[in-house]
């Protein structure tokens, strides 16, 4: 007899509860088959990892090596290397630690999103100029950055076209201070195109809701998102459902009842103060790893 997972379910696991101690604000990046949990930290900020296949061990959080005070929300990956902002400077590394100047004129304010086909970084300049890179060094440009795109609590998902595998599309999901509480905003991109285009309509029943802390994720060849207190049709406890998008951000809608957080998150959060990470790894494994309470959590 072969038992085989319902598709459409996830099942999740506590992996450990030794996370690093006194951690507040964080970001996990995943990177080949290794997870960076990025820390802030008063004056640097410091990085710990663990394996992908293992995620019970982790490193001692270690201070970077960059003279002024990084961004830890800009940490990304591409192309196999790290990138952060630190003081509107750009910097790479290939390990998390030890950081270089890429030395570049141009100033930044935030790194948006990366192309995972490796086409493409891009990022904000200091006066809200939309910029890419197709080295990390050169940067082009473009439009200044309409007053409703988003402009904190960021995330990104980017997964090929159905109808070409060379394209990638990338989802912007975040707050805008200036708008409405009840919606998020989303923005979208074509990565061979510069132009963004805006999923957020007014007054529209299925948009993305407003959760803090919220996250996207491409996952089983759909959008979710999910995080902490909602303003959706009245409150929404922290982690307790998911939304999901089948149009690429459109219109959301909850996700079936199969797919579900432990019922132990919603204190998690609240224990963490709401800050957490989220990653997914190579083998499609959903990891949330909590501040506060030290636990990380898998579910696949």
């Amino acid at each position: 007899l072969v038992h085989k997972q319902d598709p459409d379910s996830l099942t999740w696991k506590q992996v450990t509860t030794n996370f690093a101690s006194n951690v507040k604000a964080q970001k996990a990046i995943c990177m080949k088959d290794h997870i960076y949990v990025f820390i802030e930290q008063e004056t640097q900020i410091a990085v710990t990892s663990s394996s992908t296949k293992d995620g019970k061990i982790w490193t001692e959080p270690t201070t970077i090596d960059i003279p002024s005070k990084a961004d830890y929300t800009s940490v990304m990956t591409w192309e196999n290397a790290f990138y952060i902002i630190a003081e509107n400077q750009l910097y790479t590394s290939t390990n998390g630690l030890n950081w270089t100047n890429v030395n570049t004129e141009q100033t930044f304010s935030k790194l948006l999103a990366s192309s995972s086909n490796n086409k493409k970084l891009i990022g904000i300049d200091t006066e809200n100029y939309y910029l890419s890179s197709t080295d990390g060094t050169n940067w082009e440009k473009h439009g200044l950055l309409p007053s409703d795109f988003p402009s904190n609590n960021i995330s990104f998902a980017d997964y090929t076209l159905d109808t070409n595998s060379d394209i990638n599309r990338i989802v912007l999901l975040g707050n805008n201070e200036n708008l409405t509480d009840t919606t998020t905003v989303v923005w979208s991109q074509i990565d061979t195109d510069n132009e963004w285009f805006s999923l957020t309509y007014e007054n529209h029943k299925n948009a993305c809701p407003n959760l803090e802390n919220a996250n996207i994720i491409r996952y089983d060849n759909k959008l979710f998102t999910f995080g902490g207190i909602g303003k959706y049709n009245g409150y929404v406890t922290p982690f307790s459902v998911f939304y999901e998008s089948t149009d690429n951000g459109i219109s959301w809608k909850l996700a079936s009842d199969k797919l579900t957080f432990p019922n132990e998150f919603s204190n998690l959060y609240y224990e963490a103060d709401g800050n957490y990470s989220c990653i997914i790894d190579n083998e499609q494994y959903i990891w949330i790893i909590w501040s506060g309470s030290g636990e990380v959590w898998r579910g696949r």
